[in-house]
């Protein structure tokens, strides 16, 4: 990986190191108004020899252009401690990392203090605070789990992850709510893309929701798209532009799957391992790269810097955990609607139909075909760890808000691996009360620190974990 801070020969002299005396066996090196000693031992020459080779490689890190390694700062003190010569050329390569690594802290600082000062501003102003009341209400309406982690955020950060959470729900309710026929879900969809990428009319689309019946939350806010986009066009290039890519990214991809049809057996169902994870990338992994944009910009990182691309090669992790802790937790909600997350084949394989996964008498074999899904959501929610630690500790609200729902996904999916409470309708796995607000005390306390998040991480998955809050 190419450092962020990639250094110039003119900014840590290599040639300081191009010029350090090779050891050489049987060879004494001098220096002016040095006085001849006796050869050298065999453990200097040993001692020698291993610094030459250290040297080797400290000159190649230098060459690539590293900010700070334990090898550079080893190797000045090892040619430190030899000889005068050696000494020279050690104060060189200590004074030239001290520089480096002054600018080096000082840069983020200055990039963050000129980032930060319209960054935090909310863009709401009076004409719009109607509007951005509805949305807020809404948010809050249509998932009570990730308002309140929103709304944590810094005000600009706020906005935008509102708006494209509420876009995304949208998106969601054309894909599966019951109401929405099926024949109008392409359309929908089209309609949906145009105004985000094309500027289109709104209207159009909030009006053919008018014709569909039901007034709950997520049909109200299809009907209200036009206020959702009065804010949405009062935010920035960066924000529009995250939002209609992956909004739009995800809209196409599940009208694929709307047209998934029930089989014999009434279910409609993915068909294996690799389907779950396509559909999970459509329905949750584009929505961890919009957060990923919307981070990358409010914190100020270099979108093409190491930090930034680290972030992007963990979102999709990141975000189809948690979706995938959701599945898992569903299974009979979704049974009920006769659709099935559960591949097909992992029912197969275990010698009977998706449709009987509730079934007692499947129970065993049940629990051994959703095993390979909950051993896919854990290698998720691992990687969703790197991503939430990934995030600099000092943007502690955004750090929060990924750390709070991955902790309550981790817990949820170690109470429902094995459990056949999974499987039972009336008998949701569910955290208690208690052991929630423990968890949230957990991240609120540790969030400045990874070594302890990593452990309390660990403890999540044990079989039994006592509510009791932190120690």
């Amino acid at each position: 990986m190419v450092p962020r801070h990639r250094l110039e020969e003119r900014r840590f002299p290599a040639r300081a190191l191009s010029h350090a005396p090779r050891a050489t066996p049987g060879r004494r090196h001098y220096s002016p108004g040095m006085q001849l000693s006796m050869a050298p031992t065999a453990a200097v020459k040993a001692r020698r020899a291993r610094l030459a080779q250290r040297l080797d490689g400290t000159r190649a890190l230098l060459a690539a252009g590293v900010s700070s390694n334990e090898a550079i700062v080893s190797t000045a003190r090892a040619l430190a401690s030899l000889e005068p010569t050696d000494w020279r050329v050690a104060r060189e390569v200590v004074e030239a990392l001290a520089a480096c690594e002054v600018r080096r802290a000082e840069r983020p600082q200055k990039r963050a203090r000129r980032r930060k000062k319209g960054s935090d501003k909310s863009p709401i102003g009076p004409e719009l605070k109607a509007d951005w009341k509805f949305c807020r209400s809404a948010l809050g309406e249509v998932s009570r789990t990730f308002a309140r982690p929103i709304e944590m955020l810094p005000p600009k950060l706020e906005v935008a992850v509102s708006l494209g959470y509420l876009l995304c729900r949208i998106a969601d309710t054309v894909e599966d709510h019951i109401a929405v026929p099926f024949e109008v879900k392409d359309e929908l969809f089209v309609r949906l893309c145009a105004v985000l990428e094309e500027g289109a009319d709104p209207a159009p689309f909030s009006a053919a929701f008018e014709q569909i019946e039901g007034d709950d939350a997520e049909l109200r806010l299809a009907r209200e798209l036009p206020r959702v986009m009065r804010v949405y066009e009062a935010q920035d290039e960066a924000t529009k532009k995250a939002c209609a890519r992956w909004v739009c990214e995800m809209a196409r991809g599940m009208s694929l799957y709307t047209h998934r049809k029930p089989e014999a057996d009434g279910v409609a169902a993915l068909h294996t391992i690799p389907d779950l994870e396509r559909y999970c990338y459509y329905v949750a992994g584009t929505v961890g790269h919009l957060l990923t944009d919307l981070f990358v910009d409010s914190i100020g990182e270099d979108p093409e810097g190491a930090i930034a691309i680290a972030l992007r090669d963990h979102a999709e992790g990141f975000a189809t955990g948690l979706q995938l802790t959701n599945i898992l937790k569903d299974v009979t909600d979704d049974l009920a609607r006769g659709v099935s997350f559960i591949p097909r084949t992992e029912c197969s394989r275990q010698g009977f139909s998706v449709a009987m996964l509730a079934d007692p008498k499947v129970r065993d074999r049940a629990h051994a075909a959703v095993s390979p899904v909950f051993d896919l959501a854990k290698e998720r929610l691992d990687a969703a760890l790197e991503y939430s630690l990934l995030i600099p500790s000092e943007h502690r609200q955004i750090r929060l808000f990924c750390l709070l729902p991955l902790w309550m996904a981790g817990r949820t999916l170690a109470l429902g691996r094995g459990n056949d409470a999974m499987f039972e309708p009336e008998l949701p796995v569910k955290i208690t009360r208690g052991e929630v607000e423990a968890l949230i005390a957990e991240c609120m306390t540790l969030a400045e620190d990874d070594a302890a998040l990593r452990t309390r991480y660990a403890r999540l998955f044990e079989p039994a974990r006592s509510a009791q809050s932190i120690r």
